[in-house]
């Protein structure tokens, strides 16, 4: 148990600077995110037309409408431009305690892996 134990916290460290690396001094993830010199105009447009922050897919058709008013949207939607948006109303930068919820989730993922290694 004493193993287990000390395996999952190395491990999960060793995932857990593998993604801040991954994410901030090698940018890996760079081209996930596109820069727009229209971004102004883009933020004020969406905080004009979105009153909650949350996951916008667009287009889409109004909660509540039948499977073939759903089928006539994506229908209509197919060739044309279509987006994801993730919204929020105020841009709050404190990385903490998303830090330590990555640590938690490498922490069980490490745990899990262990695991599964010490069964066979």
């Amino acid at each position: 148990m004493k193993k287990q134990l000390i395996a999952t916290i190395v491990g999960g460290i060793i995932l857990f600077v593998w993604q801040f690396l991954s994410w901030s001094l090698l940018n890996i993830h760079a081209a996930e995110y596109q820069y727009t010199p229209n971004q102004g105009k883009i933020i004020e447009f969406l905080s004009q037309n979105l009153n909650a922050d949350g996951g916008y897919m667009i287009p889409q058709a109004a909660p509540g409408s039948t499977d073939e008013e759903r089928q006539a949207v994506m229908e209509n939607a197919m060739g044309k431009p279509w987006a994801t948006i993730n919204y929020h109303k105020s841009m709050d930068m404190s990385m903490s305690m998303n830090m330590i919820r990555g640590f938690a989730v490498d922490l069980v993922a490490a745990f899990l892996l262990v695991w599964l290694l010490l069964r066979f």
